[in-house]
């Protein structure tokens, strides 16, 4: 299946005449070309989204899982702006497409050959939910009932986060109630097509999006008159969520260039080897009273110093550094073209179980999942059973009723490990571990808890942004240092 997968994604960066130049980035079917009706093409462009946001880099500095041997701009919050234009016209657009064309009663029977009608709109709502979340949890209010509506809407509204998150779960259960009997999409180079696996991605997906409200529940109480709102939320998506880590969701890559990996590129690009682990995320994790074994999982031994592992310094402008000296992100991943992307992990899962025991949202025993969750990240990196066992014993690891949501936080910030942008969104929410920002940032002065607008919204949309801007507080339109609503803590 895997041969035809990749077969198939060759195929398909030439039929769309993609730039070989740029992984997965935010591209679009253009509307007058032979593909714009090939609802299998657009909907295997609109997924390259899942594997974008599994292997970005932004996030990974903010939650300081890795730093630069040379070029220190990444931890230095050296982006402000980021846009979000892309997202629109390439992969909501080609959702909005896939849905169009299997609605309308002059194209459905056509398009009706790359999967059932029902199936192929029920994976694209399923996708542009997801895009829809990953957007608001990085820039806060963004354009969402009024968007992609051109003839309607020149310059439309940005939507508060209450009203983003809502829209979104209506969009799941829409999704989840609309899957049928027949064929899944073709195309689909996520899921091959699995209705079952995409009835797991929804149920993730609220998961994680309810633990995200837990501390504003009441507001989207009051918002949707649906009582405990996040616990309800959670509960209606944790019995289908994935369950193990056998059903981790990844994105393949290939061996393609213009399909492979990211951060094999950034290993073989013009800036290597640059990427290092920092000494943040090693000394956690070589912390005498944790010592846990998957340092040798994220990161390569020392070349000067075989069996050893040396975390690159964090807190730096110019380092004077021998690259000999430090550990790389394991080559496993560095070197690997068709290192997996991890989308969501039963690890994740499991640490939410916990956390919803701890919450009163379900039954079971909170200890239980921690280290049901502890297990499955062992498990998704290769550590042994014998490795594990001793682990949890370790000072740091062992659960503590009295301290739950700490080891619990830390736990989640360590296994999230290459999934930055749920790495990123767990920190902000859980404030664990406690992290110190740089010293001598070149934007704001703390660590990143949203993405600045970028100055062609305030060009293209400017009274609508400001409008966003004023709503949300912020001091100017790239602020990186407002939280998100959900954010509180």
């Amino acid at each position: 299946m895997k041969i035809i997968k990749n077969s198939f994604i060759v195929v398909l960066i030439i039929l769309l005449n993609s730039c070989s130049n740029v992984d997965f980035g935010d591209t679009n079917v253009d509307p007058n070309s032979p593909t714009k009706d090939l609802t299998n093409a657009l909907l295997s462009d609109a997924l390259f989204i899942t594997g974008n946001v599994a292997t970005a880099l932004t996030p990974g500095y903010y939650v300081q899982h890795y730093a630069d041997i040379q070029y220190t701009d990444g931890e230095r919050y050296g982006t402000a702006e980021f846009g979000y234009s892309g997202f629109y016209t390439g992969v909501l657009n080609n959702l909005e497409r896939i849905i169009s064309l299997n609605t309308n009663e002059a194209t459905k029977s056509q398009v009706a050959v790359f999967g059932s009608n029902s199936n192929q709109i029920a994976v694209a709502k399923l996708v542009k939910a997801y895009t829809y979340h990953t957007m608001t949890d990085r820039w806060g209010q963004i354009p969402f009932t009024e968007a992609n509506k051109p003839l309607e809407f020149s310059e439309p509204s940005f939507d508060s986060q209450e009203v983003i998150y809502d829209g979104i779960f209506n969009l799941i259960d829409d999704a989840l109630a609309q899957i049928d009997n027949g064929s899944g999409p073709t195309g689909d180079i996520l899921l091959e097509g699995n209705m079952t696996r995409w009835k797991e991605f929804g149920n993730t997906l609220k998961v994680i999006m309810a633990l995200r409200l837990s501390d504003v529940s009441t507001e989207m109480t009051a918002l949707s008159g649906i009582s405990d709102y996040a616990r309800t939320k959670f509960n209606e998506g944790i019995t289908g969520a994935i369950s193990s880590v056998a059903n981790n969701i990844e994105f393949a890559y290939t061996s393609d260039d213009s399909t492979d990996n990211p951060w094999e590129d950034r290993y073989n690009g013009n800036r290597a080897p640059d990427y290092a682990v920092s000494d943040v995320l090693v000394d956690f994790l070589q912390d005498s009273n944790r010592n846990d074994p998957r340092i040798s999982k994220y990161a390569d031994e020392v070349p000067n110093a075989p069996g050893t592992y040396v975390g690159m310094i964090y807190d730096l402008i110019t380092p004077n550094v021998d690259r000999a000296d430090i550990s790389y992100i394991t080559g496993n991943i560095a070197n690997n073209s068709e290192a997996p992307g991890y989308v969501y992990t039963y690890a994740q899962i499991a640490f939410a179980k916990a956390e919803a025991v701890e919450k009163g949202w379900m039954t079971g025993s909170a200890k239980s999942f921690y280290y049901e969750g502890i297990k499955a990240s062992m498990d998704q990196w290769g550590v042994s059973n014998n490795d594990y066992n001793k682990y949890i014993t370790e000072t740091a690891v062992v659960w503590n009723a009295s301290n739950s949501m700490k080891l619990i936080a830390e736990q989640k910030w360590a296994s999230l490990f290459m999934q930055p942008f749920e790495a990123w969104a767990e920190w902000r929410r859980l404030d664990h571990p406690v992290l110190t920002p740089h010293s001598s940032p070149l934007n704001g002065t703390v660590i990143p808890v949203r993405m600045g607008y970028a100055s062609g919204i305030n060009d293209s949309n400017k009274a609508e942004l400001d409008k966003a801007i004023s709503k949300q507080g912020l001091p100017k339109f790239d602020d990186l240092g407002t939280k998100v609503f959900w954010d509180v803590n």
